[in-house]
């Protein structure tokens, strides 16, 4: 169809797919940008006020947002989470730390915010956890190098067997409740 044809067809919409298909239009196309966070959030179908399913979401959540910046290349430096009430009222508070990707020190981090924040027996619609202040991974700041890169190779492969296999497939630690 021509130009014409498809604006008669579908107006200015039919011009501006015109361009589109002949290659009309901004000179370059950009695929990337760059983030500014991770996050990853779960809103309940019903929901929820026991302590230990949502602290349970939040060991996911945290390590889903952590396999996300290992494949980044990165590590964070602040970390927060995020509660919305059954009453909607939301609530966000983060924390900096030292720039990490490891699952195990963002979820302590995690779970300090979100003891110190939740309301006991007050149902939860919305929980989620974000990560930002990127910085790249191969910044080591540790004085145990040996342990860190242990520990790095070990993350690096739990993320290869995630991509391979699914997420489920594999857990960075143990979710443990204090009791």
């Amino acid at each position: 169809y021509s130009e014409v044809q498809l604006e008669n067809l579908f107006g200015n919409n039919g011009k501006f797919l015109w361009r589109k298909a002949n290659g009309k239009g901004k000179e370059y196309l950009t695929l990337e940008h760059e983030r500014k966070s991770i996050s990853k959030e779960r809103t309940f179908s019903n929901d929820v006020a026991e302590k230990e399913i949502l602290e349970k979401m939040l060991f996911t959540l945290t390590g889903k947002v952590c396999q996300k910046l290992r494949e980044k290349g990165w590590k964070s430096s602040t970390v927060g989470i995020k509660l919305r009430y059954s009453d909607f009222t939301t609530l966000t508070r983060a924390k900096t730390i030292p720039p990490t990707n490891d699952d195990r020190e963002v979820f302590e981090v995690i779970d300090e915010l979100f003891r110190r924040e939740y309301k006991l027996n007050n149902p939860v619609r919305l929980i989620g956890v974000h990560l930002t202040n990127f910085s790249p991974a191969d910044i080591e700041i540790s004085l145990f190098e040996s342990e860190d890169q242990k520990r790095k190779k070990m993350l690096e492969a739990v993320n290869k067997i995630r991509s391979k296999h699914g997420y489920g497939k594999i857990d960075v630690g143990k979710f443990i409740k204090d009791k």
